[in-house]
Order: C-alpha cells, then sequence, then structure tokens
C-alpha cells in the first residue's frame, strides 16, 4: 500500500513536471523570447523604451494640439472681422441710400461702430 502511495506520487511529479515544461515553453513563445534570452528582463527593458518613446510622441501631439488652438482661435477671430468688415460695408450702403436723414446718420455711426470691431479683431487675430 506504501508502495503504490510512492509510484502514484512519481506519476504526479512526472505529471506535473511535464506539465510545467510545456507551459515555460508556452509562455516563451507568447512573450515572442528570442532563443537564449535573459528571460522577463528584456521585456521590461524594452518596455522602458517603449513607455520613453511613448512619453516623447505624447509630448509632442499635445505641442500640436496647443499650436492648432491657437491657429483656430486666430482664424475665428479673423472670421469674424471679416463678417464685421461685411456688416459695416452694407450699413455704409444703407447709409448712403438713406441720405442725410436721421435713418442715415444712425446707419453711417453704427456702420463706423462695426468697423471698428472689424479692425480690432483683426488686429487681435494678429496678435495672437
Amino acid at each position: 500500500m506504501l508502495g503504490d502511495r510512492d509510484s502514484l506520487q512519481e506519476a504526479v511529479a512526472r505529471a506535473e513536471g511535464r506539465a510545467a515544461a510545456r507551459l515555460a515553453e508556452l509562455d516563451e513563445r507568447s512573450l515572442a523570447l528570442p532563443t537564449g534570452a535573459r528571460g522577463l528582463a528584456v521585456v521590461t527593458d524594452q518596455l522602458g523604451v517603449s513607455t520613453i518613446r511613448q512619453q516623447a510622441a505624447l509630448g509632442r501631439q499635445q505641442n500640436a494640439a496647443e499650436v492648432a488652438e491657437r491657429f483656430g482661435r486666430r482664424q475665428g477671430r479673423a472670421v469674424l472681422g471679416l463678417a464685421a468688415l461685411a456688416s459695416a460695408g452694407a450699413l455704409f450702403g444703407l447709409a448712403g441710400v438713406f441720405k442725410a436723414g436721421r435713418p442715415g446718420w444712425v446707419a453711417l455711426g453704427t456702420g463706423a461702430l462695426v468697423l471698428a470691431l472689424a479692425l480690432g479683431s483683426g488686429v487681435s487675430a494678429l496678435l495672437i
């Protein structure tokens, strides 16, 4: 009876040894480690380099996003200035139609204010 337990334990030990060897082989394949590699140290070293590259790429992307945001603001202000300039031109035309009456003077004054807004918007677009 004692001999049966020893032979059973031997069989289980051999099976576990083969399973461990097979698992080690599968681990090596799944990690794609080159033959004769130092194990996980190689993978860990590559992760460090990969992380540094990713951080550098992230920094470049953040800089590009900041530049894009700045030019987007510049574009928005320039478009506002052009729209205000077109509105000022329409108001000046309206003032010419009304001539010297009160509505003409109101249109002329409003056109002058809108023209000042267009000028301010254009200057601020250049300064951003």
